[in-house]
């Protein structure tokens, strides 16, 4: 079997790729800006090229990242469609907590 890199690697390009921005993508994913700054970089060094032209404040897919971006987008589309559709007959509910990092690290 082949080796694929993490998820969570792949959920943070796509977000980031989308957003254009890795703040926006950090608020969406709910991370820290560093945090899915190094998940773009472990996919980066898994695939041995870079996948953004990075700006000061922005972000936009080159054009392997275009490519990549086309082939996974859909299907991690459908991978959520289908998590969604075996958690909606229940009553899911989230809760996201803003809380000072002196507070957090405590609890």
């Amino acid at each position: 079997m082949r080796r694929l890199p993490p998820l969570t690697a792949i959920e943070a390009f796509v977000a980031v790729a989308r957003l254009g921005s890795i703040k926006a993508a950090a608020t969406e994913l709910a991370l820290s800006a560093p945090a899915l700054s190094r998940r773009i970089q472990t996919l980066e060094r898994f695939l041995g090229r870079p996948l953004f032209d990075r700006r000061h404040q922005a972000m936009a897919p080159n054009a392997d990242g275009d490519r990549l971006l086309a082939a996974i987008a859909p299907a991690l589309d459908s991978l959520s469609d289908a998590v969604e559709s075996m958690t909606s007959g229940g009553e899911v509910l989230r809760l996201r907590l803003g809380v000072l990092p002196l507070f957090a690290s405590q609890r």
